[in-house]
């Protein structure tokens, strides 16, 4: 028996078949435009994905919250936090 067969399958990340079935389809038709703007829109798509979720490390998790309701942030972050030696400001 080789190592190969021994190897564990794993199954193909999520949206894998229908793009590659998109891929096909594109590959297959009459129009060769069609088969160029597919390509280019999965990648277009993969690109804003990464960019989308470098973009979200920059962002913190309480910036939302501090911004729609200051005056509960202020109170939440004055209690709760373990530095209670410089209040927090409502960051305006």
């Amino acid at each position: 028996m080789s190592q190969e067969s021994q190897q564990p399958t794993h199954p193909p990340p999520a949206g894998y078949r229908r793009r590659v079935l998109l891929v096909r389809r594109a590959n297959e038709s009459r129009h060769a435009a069609f088969a160029v703007l597919t390509r280019a829109f999965i990648a277009i798509l993969g690109i804003q994905t990464c960019l989308t979720g470098a973009m979200a490390a920059f962002t913190p998790y309480d910036d939302a919250f501090r911004l729609l309701n200051p005056t509960l942030y202020k109170k939440l972050a004055n209690n709760l936090s373990p530095c209670n030696s410089a209040p927090v400001s409502s960051g305006k």
